[in-house]
């Protein structure tokens, strides 16, 4: 298993447009890292530099402690998978898994024995004699898959790998590269814009806004602890709440709350909670309650999601989610009381 290690990696293609700035990363070997970021954010070309296929501006890229800066992507022990597959149009299922095995000049009963084994790993035996035209789109991507792991590499690097598939495909496919990885242990690297997909498959998340490293960490921490209000909203539904800071509390126009713990100094802030991390309580229930009145209702089946306005006289929009039954309990205009758990409450500094 391999650990890589991006040291100030950049790559600039004009002075005015930097694609990626200055990125730090430490992705730990056996494990799953996503990229993860929205369109044209430097992605995928983060993932060329550690490839090899792109030389950085900027910057080094370690394998195991060592640069391979000066490495060509052959040698490299890193194999990319693109997000349009690029499989040999005229060449069967087997050639085309068994293209880099034959490259390397393995023996005849080699190729024959690792391309049967790796078809059987990612559900394709019996495709042998197949060619490209004839597989679905999540076929070919299978087919992508197994070349590149066939000749076993060090590192894995995966393009966008579900965004060309239909969405029961998508699943297949994530439940496949995620079982995959957890069997082999290779270091594997996604590039994704789908928050989803990067949380259900990563063991650690890089997020990139414009080029730069934003925050690195497990996928819990990009929900309950963002490092920005920008982070907050990427991952969608986060409500703020502005306030200042004293100690324990944070003073709000829906009055004072207690909090989980800030290392952010005494002062102007955003209090930070999930719609799934509000409480629908009685009155006098709980502590760190605030009263609200339904201003509209989704009904999702396995949940609801309500929009509120939160607090008297000073009024805030707030949006719950809750669990539900057959029906929804809330009507637009009830009065509900909210609970906003203290150990929910993430601050953030009031960059507006």
């Amino acid at each position: 298993m391999t650990q890589v290690t991006l040291h100030n990696l950049s790559k600039t293609y004009d002075r005015h447009h930097p694609a990626v700035v200055d990125v730090c990363l430490d992705i730990p070997c056996g494990r799953i890292t996503a990229l993860l970021g929205p369109s044209g954010c430097g992605k995928t070309t983060l993932l060329k530099m550690i490839a090899g296929l792109l030389p950085p501006s900027g910057g080094d890229v370690c394998f195991d402690g060592q640069s391979v800066l000066h490495v060509p992507a052959e040698r490299r022990g890193a194999v990319m998978v693109f997000q349009n597959h690029l499989l040999f149009p005229t060449l069967s299922v087997f050639d085309n898994v068994a293209f880099g095995l034959k490259m390397r000049g393995e023996p005849r009963t080699v190729i024959g024995d690792r391309v049967a084994a790796m078809l059987d790993l990612v559900k394709l035996s019996g495709y042998e004699g197949r060619r490209p035209h004839q597989l679905s789109g999540g076929q070919r991507q299978r087919v992508a898959l197994a070349r590149a792991l066939v000749i076993e590499p060090k590192v894995l690097l995966l393009d966008e790998p579900l965004s060309n598939l239909d969405a029961h495909l998508r699943i297949e496919m994530r439940d496949l590269i995620y079982g995959l990885q957890r069997q082999l242990g290779i270091t594997t690297v996604v590039v994704t814009h789908d928050q989803e997909e990067a949380v259900i498959l990563a063991d650690q998340i890089a997020l990139i806004f414009d080029g730069a490293l934003h925050q690195a960490g497990a996928p819990g921490d990009f929900y309950e602890r963002p490092n920005t209000q920008a982070i907050a909203r990427f991952f969608g539904g986060a409500n703020f709440i502005p306030g200042h800071k004293s100690g324990a509390y944070v003073d709000t126009t829906l009055g004072p709350f207690r909090h989980r713990g800030s290392r952010l100094p005494d002062g102007p802030v955003l209090a930070t909670i999930r719609p799934e991390n509000i409480r629908l309580v009685a009155d006098g229930e709980a502590d760190n309650t605030v009263g609200g009145t339904v201003v509209s209702r989704v009904y999702a089946g396995t949940h609801t999601r309500l929009r509120l306005q939160a607090g008297i006289p000073q009024s805030l929009p707030l949006e719950v989610i809750t669990e539900v039954g057959d029906r929804p309990r809330h009507q637009e205009g009830d009065s509900v009381q909210l609970q906003l758990p203290a150990q929910k409450i993430w601050l953030l500094p009031d960059d507006r």
